[in-house]
Protein backbone atom coordinates (compact mmCIF):
# COMPACT_ATOMS: atom_id res chain seq x y z
CA UNK A 1 0.00 0.00 0.00
CA UNK A 2 1.90 3.61 -1.17
CA UNK A 3 1.77 5.30 1.70
CA UNK A 4 0.42 8.81 2.03
CA UNK A 5 2.66 11.65 1.26
CA UNK A 6 1.46 14.49 3.08
CA UNK A 7 1.13 11.99 6.26
CA UNK A 8 4.62 11.12 5.36
CA UNK A 9 5.69 14.72 5.22
CA UNK A 10 3.93 15.75 8.67
CA UNK A 11 5.28 12.69 10.40
CA UNK A 12 9.25 13.47 9.42
CA UNK A 13 9.30 17.08 9.74
CA UNK A 14 6.36 17.49 12.69
CA UNK A 15 5.02 15.46 15.73
CA UNK A 16 1.59 13.27 15.67
CA UNK A 17 -0.12 15.25 19.04
CA UNK A 18 -2.41 13.09 18.41
CA UNK A 19 -0.23 9.73 18.90
CA UNK A 20 1.39 11.29 21.65
CA UNK A 21 -1.94 11.72 23.28
CA UNK A 22 -3.15 8.52 22.79
CA UNK A 23 0.38 6.89 24.54
CA UNK A 24 -0.58 9.53 27.61
CA UNK A 25 2.46 11.36 26.66
CA UNK A 26 0.59 14.88 26.91
CA UNK A 27 -0.11 16.45 30.20
CA UNK A 28 -3.14 17.56 31.39
CA UNK A 29 -3.62 21.52 31.43
CA UNK A 30 -4.99 22.89 34.72
CA UNK A 31 -6.87 25.77 35.54
CA UNK A 32 -7.41 25.86 31.36
CA UNK A 33 -11.15 25.11 30.88
CA UNK A 34 -11.87 28.24 29.00
CA UNK A 35 -9.15 28.46 26.61
CA UNK A 36 -9.60 24.89 25.66
CA UNK A 37 -13.12 24.91 25.34
CA UNK A 38 -12.52 28.14 23.23
CA UNK A 39 -10.41 26.41 21.16
CA UNK A 40 -12.65 23.21 20.60
CA UNK A 41 -15.24 25.52 19.73
CA UNK A 42 -13.82 27.66 17.08
CA UNK A 43 -12.05 24.40 15.56
CA UNK A 44 -15.33 22.75 14.90
CA UNK A 45 -16.65 25.73 12.93
CA UNK A 46 -17.30 25.36 9.45
CA UNK A 47 -15.15 27.95 8.09
CA UNK A 48 -12.27 30.71 9.32
CA UNK A 49 -11.45 27.74 12.11
CA UNK A 50 -8.39 29.53 13.06
CA UNK A 51 -7.46 29.94 16.74
CA UNK A 52 -4.43 31.32 17.61
CA UNK A 53 -3.37 31.36 21.52
CA UNK A 54 -1.56 34.70 22.15
CA UNK A 55 0.25 35.27 25.32
CA UNK A 56 4.06 35.98 27.32
CA UNK A 57 6.16 33.11 27.54
CA UNK A 58 6.07 30.12 29.50
CA UNK A 59 2.04 30.91 30.62
CA UNK A 60 1.00 27.78 28.73
CA UNK A 61 -0.73 28.32 25.34
CA UNK A 62 0.92 24.79 24.40
CA UNK A 63 0.04 22.95 27.09
CA UNK A 64 -3.32 24.57 26.26
CA UNK A 65 -3.28 22.98 22.75
CA UNK A 66 -2.10 19.77 24.05
CA UNK A 67 -5.18 19.62 26.16
CA UNK A 68 -7.38 20.15 23.67
CA UNK A 69 -5.94 17.28 21.81
CA UNK A 70 -6.24 14.95 24.59
CA UNK A 71 -9.84 15.59 24.93
CA UNK A 72 -10.02 15.02 20.80
CA UNK A 73 -8.61 11.73 21.28
CA UNK A 74 -10.93 11.01 24.42
CA UNK A 75 -14.34 12.43 22.81
CA UNK A 76 -14.84 14.98 24.91
CA UNK A 77 -15.02 17.44 21.75
CA UNK A 78 -17.28 18.63 19.13
CA UNK A 79 -18.55 15.67 16.96
CA UNK A 80 -16.87 17.15 14.08
CA UNK A 81 -13.30 16.95 15.79
CA UNK A 82 -13.59 13.24 16.74
CA UNK A 83 -11.00 11.48 14.55
CA UNK A 84 -8.86 14.45 13.67
CA UNK A 85 -5.19 13.69 13.55
CA UNK A 86 -3.54 16.88 14.68
CA UNK A 87 0.40 17.30 13.70
CA UNK A 88 2.50 19.74 15.63
CA UNK A 89 4.68 21.74 12.81
CA UNK A 90 7.81 24.79 13.05
CA UNK A 91 6.56 27.13 9.88
CA UNK A 92 10.10 26.60 9.17
CA UNK A 93 10.37 23.57 8.32
CA UNK A 94 7.61 23.36 5.64
CA UNK A 95 10.78 25.92 4.11
CA UNK A 96 13.53 22.98 4.76
CA UNK A 97 11.05 20.65 3.62
CA UNK A 98 9.83 21.76 0.19
CA UNK A 99 12.77 22.59 -0.99
CA UNK A 100 14.78 25.35 -2.99
CA UNK A 101 11.32 25.61 -4.93
CA UNK A 102 9.93 25.57 -1.51
CA UNK A 103 7.39 28.75 -3.09
CA UNK A 104 6.34 26.89 -6.33
CA UNK A 105 5.42 24.11 -3.79
CA UNK A 106 3.62 25.92 -1.08
CA UNK A 107 0.24 26.10 -2.48
CA UNK A 108 -0.05 22.93 -3.28
CA UNK A 109 0.75 21.41 0.00
CA UNK A 110 -1.71 24.10 1.38
CA UNK A 111 -4.42 23.06 -0.95
CA UNK A 112 -3.68 19.27 0.17
CA UNK A 113 -3.56 19.88 3.81
CA UNK A 114 -6.86 22.30 3.13
CA UNK A 115 -8.48 19.24 1.80
CA UNK A 116 -8.30 16.81 4.46
CA UNK A 117 -11.02 17.39 7.69
CA UNK A 118 -9.42 14.65 9.22
CA UNK A 119 -5.60 16.45 9.51
CA UNK A 120 -5.10 19.51 11.69
CA UNK A 121 -2.08 21.28 12.01
CA UNK A 122 -0.71 23.30 14.34
CA UNK A 123 1.72 25.84 13.89
CA UNK A 124 4.08 26.31 16.96
CA UNK A 125 5.59 29.57 17.50
CA UNK A 126 3.59 31.11 14.38
CA UNK A 127 5.70 34.13 13.88
CA UNK A 128 9.23 32.28 12.74
CA UNK A 129 7.71 32.15 9.57
CA UNK A 130 8.62 36.05 9.38
CA UNK A 131 11.93 35.60 6.97
CA UNK A 132 11.39 32.03 6.71
CA UNK A 133 12.96 31.39 3.09
CA UNK A 134 14.53 34.50 2.40
CA UNK A 135 17.80 34.55 0.79
CA UNK A 136 19.52 37.75 0.71
CA UNK A 137 17.24 41.62 -0.08
CA UNK A 138 16.14 39.74 -3.26
CA UNK A 139 14.82 36.82 -2.37
CA UNK A 140 10.95 37.02 -2.89
CA UNK A 141 8.37 36.64 -0.46
CA UNK A 142 8.55 34.87 2.92
CA UNK A 143 6.48 32.27 4.20
CA UNK A 144 4.43 34.24 6.37
CA UNK A 145 3.38 36.29 3.07
CA UNK A 146 2.25 33.37 1.22
CA UNK A 147 0.76 31.90 4.14
CA UNK A 148 -1.05 34.93 4.68
CA UNK A 149 -2.33 35.23 1.14
CA UNK A 150 -3.20 31.46 1.07
CA UNK A 151 -5.06 31.52 4.56
CA UNK A 152 -6.99 34.69 3.11
CA UNK A 153 -8.47 32.72 0.35
CA UNK A 154 -9.10 29.46 0.82
CA UNK A 155 -10.62 27.52 3.95
CA UNK A 156 -7.71 25.75 5.46
CA UNK A 157 -8.50 24.94 9.33
CA UNK A 158 -5.28 25.37 11.83
CA UNK A 159 -4.58 26.04 14.90
CA UNK A 160 -1.30 28.68 15.93
CA UNK A 161 0.25 30.28 19.11
CA UNK A 162 2.51 32.90 19.79
CA UNK A 163 4.47 35.41 22.43
CA UNK A 164 2.85 38.19 22.73
CA UNK A 165 5.44 40.37 21.61
CA UNK A 166 6.38 38.33 18.70
CA UNK A 167 2.95 38.39 17.22
CA UNK A 168 2.47 42.15 17.81
CA UNK A 169 5.77 42.17 15.22
CA UNK A 170 3.94 40.11 13.14
CA UNK A 171 0.78 41.95 12.78
CA UNK A 172 2.43 45.33 11.82
CA UNK A 173 4.28 43.59 9.38
CA UNK A 174 1.52 41.90 8.18
CA UNK A 175 -2.09 42.60 9.28
CA UNK A 176 -4.05 40.64 7.22
CA UNK A 177 -2.97 37.89 10.33
CA UNK A 178 -5.48 40.03 12.60
CA UNK A 179 -8.23 39.09 10.29
CA UNK A 180 -6.81 34.82 9.13
CA UNK A 181 -7.01 33.87 12.91
CA UNK A 182 -8.87 34.43 15.87
CA UNK A 183 -7.04 35.70 18.88
CA UNK A 184 -7.56 33.90 22.04
CA UNK A 185 -5.55 35.49 25.22
CA UNK A 186 -3.58 33.52 27.49
CA UNK A 187 -3.34 35.37 30.72
CA UNK A 188 -1.43 34.63 33.55
CA UNK A 189 -2.86 33.53 36.74
CA UNK A 190 -2.89 34.97 39.92
CA UNK A 191 -0.75 33.47 42.73
CA UNK A 192 -3.41 31.67 44.40
CA UNK A 193 -4.32 29.68 40.91
CA UNK A 194 -0.74 29.25 40.39
CA UNK A 195 -0.44 27.33 43.72
CA UNK A 196 -3.18 25.67 43.04
CA UNK A 197 -1.79 24.16 39.39
CA UNK A 198 1.37 23.41 40.64
CA UNK A 199 0.34 20.96 43.44
CA UNK A 200 -1.77 19.44 40.58
CA UNK A 201 0.90 19.07 38.80
CA UNK A 202 3.32 17.66 41.52
CA UNK A 203 0.68 14.89 41.97
CA UNK A 204 1.01 14.12 38.88
CA UNK A 205 4.76 14.23 38.46
CA UNK A 206 4.71 11.93 42.00
CA UNK A 207 2.93 9.12 39.74
CA UNK A 208 4.94 9.90 36.56
CA UNK A 209 8.24 9.72 38.34
CA UNK A 210 7.05 7.76 41.81
CA UNK A 211 8.98 10.51 43.77
CA UNK A 212 7.73 12.54 46.76
CA UNK A 213 6.98 16.09 46.71
CA UNK A 214 6.67 18.08 49.77
CA UNK A 215 4.68 21.05 50.26
CA UNK A 216 7.76 23.25 50.58
CA UNK A 217 9.27 21.78 47.51
CA UNK A 218 6.05 23.51 45.85
CA UNK A 219 5.83 26.68 47.88
CA UNK A 220 9.68 27.25 47.03
CA UNK A 221 9.80 26.61 43.24
CA UNK A 222 6.18 29.49 43.21
CA UNK A 223 8.25 31.66 45.30
CA UNK A 224 11.82 31.56 43.42
CA UNK A 225 10.27 31.90 39.78
CA UNK A 226 8.15 34.71 41.25
CA UNK A 227 11.44 36.85 42.57
CA UNK A 228 13.72 35.95 39.81
CA UNK A 229 11.99 34.68 37.08
CA UNK A 230 11.69 38.00 35.47
CA UNK A 231 10.40 37.49 31.73
CA UNK A 232 8.47 34.54 32.02
CA UNK A 233 5.18 33.86 33.54
CA UNK A 234 3.67 31.53 35.56
CA UNK A 235 2.65 28.78 35.87
CA UNK A 236 5.16 27.48 33.41
CA UNK A 237 8.14 28.56 35.28
CA UNK A 238 7.20 27.46 38.54
CA UNK A 239 6.18 23.62 37.06
CA UNK A 240 9.41 23.75 35.23
CA UNK A 241 11.64 24.38 38.24
CA UNK A 242 9.58 21.45 40.26
CA UNK A 243 10.09 18.76 36.97
CA UNK A 244 13.80 19.71 37.07
CA UNK A 245 14.25 19.06 41.15
CA UNK A 246 11.97 15.89 40.94
CA UNK A 247 14.81 14.88 38.36
CA UNK A 248 17.52 15.84 39.70
CA UNK A 249 16.34 14.00 43.70
CA UNK A 250 15.90 10.81 41.03
CA UNK A 251 19.62 11.11 40.14
CA UNK A 252 20.96 11.81 43.50
CA UNK A 253 18.97 8.58 45.41
CA UNK A 254 19.43 6.08 42.30
CA UNK A 255 16.75 2.69 43.46
CA UNK A 256 15.47 4.60 46.35
CA UNK A 257 12.12 7.11 45.84
CA UNK A 258 13.47 10.63 45.60
CA UNK A 259 12.07 13.25 48.26
CA UNK A 260 11.88 17.05 47.01
CA UNK A 261 11.94 19.41 49.45
CA UNK A 262 12.63 22.96 49.92
CA UNK A 263 16.16 22.33 49.87
CA UNK A 264 16.14 20.89 46.48
CA UNK A 265 14.52 23.10 44.90
CA UNK A 266 16.81 25.70 45.84
CA UNK A 267 19.67 23.65 45.04
CA UNK A 268 18.15 22.99 41.39
CA UNK A 269 17.38 26.63 40.86
CA UNK A 270 20.59 28.08 42.14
Amino acid sequence: MTEDPLIAFLTHYGQNLTEQARQGRLRKAYGRDTEVEAVLRRLARPRDARPLLVGPPRVGKTAIIHEAVRRMVQGDCPESLRGVQVYELAPPQIVTALGTDWRDQLHGFLRDLGSRESILVYFRDFPTALGAGVMGMFGGPDLATLLAQHLRGENLHCIAEARTNAMRRMSDLLPVMDEVFTHIPVEEPDLDQTNLIVEQVAEDLEIEYEAQIEASAREATVELTRRFGAGQAFPGKAIELLEEAVLRAAADVGDEIPVVDQSVVAGTFA
